[in-house]
């Protein structure tokens, strides 16, 4: 069984090549400089994501990249321990930037330390690179926006995305992974700043077309879903001189907000 999905990838791979009227030396090229140019906007990656993005039948492109000093392999202090973080991250070497600016006409202020990426972070940063690999293999978005491209500054109160998807050239989708519930004033900041966001005004448009809330629970996705019930109440919190929070406004969550909003399940 094992044999004959084996010959079955190769076939589809040679097909694949057959199609693509390149080379294996040209096709070999465009995915180095599609997992360089990945790491490059996301900051970093895993290896079984770099795989994921190439499509190669065969794995262990970062570990090629690697050993070709292009990219950086630092361990992770929970990779072996809590389930979906990986063991090892990689990240670009001064080499791998080079590389990649070679080829692009914007810049990004690249941090080449492994140890300041928030490692916190790590499960809840590959889902948000893993879902933007699926939606741009299916076709469902054009391109996105890393948070390191999203170069405006978010003013007080508006969301700024986990990762932006270009549906179409005209059609923008924030994207937000939530792994953890929220609560009182974090709960209505996120639920105040996704519909100031949405909401287009006189002066200007709207920030985002529309906004998917992505998560890999379905209590934490119902709970979300409530907070946005048409006519749920939401509060504005405000500091007072003794540096402590309370309500300053209260609103309402408008009819059409729910139209303007997807809720998606990942494993």
């Amino acid at each position: 069984m094992q044999n004959t999905d084996k010959i079955q990838r190769l076939a589809e791979a040679r097909q694949a090549l057959t199609d693509s009227g390149k080379t294996t030396r040209e096709l070999g090229r465009e995915r180095i400089r599609l997992a360089l140019d990945w790491v490059y906007r996301w900051g970093w990656s895993s290896p079984s994501t770099i795989d994921l993005l190439s499509g190669a039948q065969r794995r262990g492109l970062s570990a090629k990249l690697v050993k070709s000093g292009l990219m950086v392999e630092t361990k992770t202090a929970a990779g072996s321990i809590v389930e979906d973080i990986p063991a090892k991250i990689v990240t670009l070497s001064d080499t791998g930037i080079a590389e990649v600016e070679r080829f692009r006409e914007n810049l990004l202020d690249y941090n080449t330390n492994p140890y300041k990426v928030n490692q916190a972070l790590l499960r809840h940063d590959l889902l948000a690179q893993k879902a933007t690999i699926k939606n741009l293999n299916s076709g469902a978005i054009q391109d996105f926006k890393t948070p390191q491209e999203l170069s405006e500054k978010s003013e007080r109160q508006l969301k700024q995305p986990d990762v932006l998807w270009n549906i179409s050239e005209s059609r923008t989708m924030a994207v937000e992974i939530e792994l953890t519930a929220k609560f009182e004033r974090k709960l209505d900041d996120f639920v105040l700043g996704i519909i100031l966001s949405l909401k287009a005004t006189q002066e200007k448009p709207a920030r985002f077309n529309s906004c998917a809330i992505i998560s890999d629970s379905d209590a934490i996705l119902k709970r979300y879903k409530a907070a946005f019930e048409p006519g749920k109440k939401v509060h504005a919190w405000k500091k007072d001189a003794q540096s402590k929070w309370h309500i300053d406004r209260q609103y309402e969550v408008p009819e059409w907000v729910s139209g303007r909003i997807q809720w998606l399940k990942i494993e």
